[in-house]
């Protein structure tokens, strides 16, 4: 067998292998599914009596979104779908919503890794790594958890950016604010990603890059802004309950420190952390040229992983920062250093 052969059978068990994995997944996933004893409770007087999932409307029967703190507009309109179609739905079609995303986000990052190495062994094994966090499967076995939604959509965002950057599109500017705006109105701290990204993008490449991805990003960085602003008046001013909370201690950024860096999201705290700061002291100090796509990258996920040692700890609050860090950290070792 040549040399040829032999990398045409090695990818082909590599994707034999990996669709396997996607399968087991998916069984495990859809075996037996039910609404658990959590936060599922808001579907029994919407959703299972024939009534849509809107914790905005004043038909929601439990309590008031934004009393307590919060703006995810889109929190959970997923679900939705299934209503359309049946008055109680099962929770299998819930689930069978997720293991959609799962599958496609699988599909879409080891698409997107493939650009940046060749190595299909680190590209699949990323890829199942992830999907066996603790982040990952939690989100997966919950419904309503927003994290998923942004891990799905910030992966698109990815793609699209990076075909805009190739491309120059019209249409895929019109794309990624859109995807930017769904990302932000699912999750509290998800404007600090899309913020840090196209604020990155205006601060280094507003002078090299023409008038159209000014605007773009503009457009992109805006939005993030108007999110904020929409929060300060419409939740910070009206209500006692703030979805940041009270001021931690010293001592409490160090234990969500230790839980994130060293129990679920090493990766986050020890790998793509140290990155960004390399990055900053390279581009602003020594005036190493900067990635267009790998340095926002870095800024957005850092800037949304970094937050939570402020709001507080929980084993998949950082799953959407994979989203970005993957892709940077790829492309930053690909390009030995991001020199």
């Amino acid at each position: 067998m040549n040399t040829a052969q032999k990398t045409v059978s090695g990818v082909v068990r590599h994707d034999a292998v990996f669709a396997l994995f996607l399968a087991v997944f998916v069984v495990i996933l859809l075996w037996n599914p039910q609404l658990a004893p959590t936060d599922d409770f808001v579907f029994i007087d919407t959703l299972q009596r024939g009534n849509f999932l809107l914790y905005y409307s004043d038909a929601f029967p439990y309590y008031d979104t934004l009393a307590l703190g919060r703006l995810i507009p889109l929190a959970g309109i997923e679900y939705n779908l299934f209503g359309l179609f049946s008055s109680a739905p099962s929770p299998f079609w819930y689930f069978l919503y997720h293991a959609f995303q799962a599958v496609i986000f699988a599909l879409l990052l080891v698409w997107l890794l493939r650009k940046f190495t060749s190595n299909y062994f680190l590209i699949y094994g990323t890829t199942a790594l992830l999907m066996l966090t603790p982040g990952f499967v939690i989100t997966m076995l919950r419904l309503q958890l927003n994290e998923r939604n942004l891990l799905f959509f910030m992966a698109i965002f990815v793609l699209l950016y990076l075909a805009y950057l190739k491309e120059n599109k019209t249409s895929l500017a019109i794309w990624l604010v859109l995807v930017a705006n769904i990302i932000i109105y699912y999750k509290e701290t998800a404007f600090l990603a899309v913020g840090a990204f196209a604020f990155t993008r205006i601060l280094l490449f507003w002078k090299t890059s023409d008038k159209k991805t000014r605007i773009l990003d503009s457009l992109l960085f805006a939005s993030a802004l108007a999110y904020f602003v929409i929060y300060f008046f419409v939740v910070y001013l009206q209500s006692d309950l703030l979805y940041l909370g009270a001021a931690p201690s010293l001592i409490d950024y160090l234990k969500r420190f230790v839980n994130y860096a060293f129990f679920t999201d090493s990766f986050i705290y020890l790998i793509l952390a140290p990155i960004f700061f390399i990055r900053l002291y390279r581009v602003f100090v020594k005036k190493y040229a900067p990635r267009p796509l790998m340095d926002p990258l870095l800024a957005g996920a850092t800037a949304f992983s970094i937050v939570y040692l402020a709001i507080g700890y929980g084993p998949y609050y950082l799953l959407p920062a994979y989203a970005f860090a993957i892709p940077a950290v790829f492309i930053y070792f690909s390009a030995q250093g991001g020199s």
